[in-house]
């Protein structure tokens, strides 16, 4: 008598965790469960509607108020480095479009193309110029500094 009654436990138990798991999940758990997709029906309207109405200007960065880079120089600051040199000579030539003078520089031969926007020969001058950059928050906010 009592395996009966604890075989009718155990298969209601097992029904019910049946049932639990096949109930269909809202819009709010499958966001949750799944961050790759994205789902307008997930944030709510007032998200939305800020959303459409923020715009982050690019601000740019004055080139005149940088030293021209050299490659003779031992301080410089690299705004993005490469593998692979096509795409450094490309971002190389958009730059120069600009007004920057920008130099390509592969330091310690480890297969990067550094891209810098300036050097300089002592390391005050290079610090206080990328501390500028950066309080720019433009484009090359995220710039650094790199030792020939």
């Amino acid at each position: 008598m009592k395996f009966i009654v604890m075989k009718k436990s155990l298969l209601i138990i097992l029904l019910l965790v049946i049932i639990w798991s096949c109930k269909q999940k809202s819009n709010d758990e499958y966001a949750i469960n799944k961050p790759y997709r994205k789902d307008s029906a997930a944030l709510a309207p007032s998200v939305l509607a800020k959303a459409d109405t923020i715009q982050t200007p690019e601000v740019v960065f004055d080139p005149s108020s940088l030293r021209p880079a050299s490659a003779d120089d031992k301080y410089f600051i690299v705004i993005a480095s490469f593998s692979v040199e096509k795409y450094a000579l490309a971002m190389k030539d958009e730059l120069e479009q600009k007004g920057f003078s920008p130099v390509i520089v592969e330091i310690n031969n480890d297969g990067w193309n550094k891209l810098a926007i300036s050097s300089y020969k002592s390391f005050s001058e290079a610090e206080k110029a990328l501390t500028r950059i950066r309080q720019a928050k433009g484009r090359f906010a995220d710039a650094r500094l790199v030792v020939k």
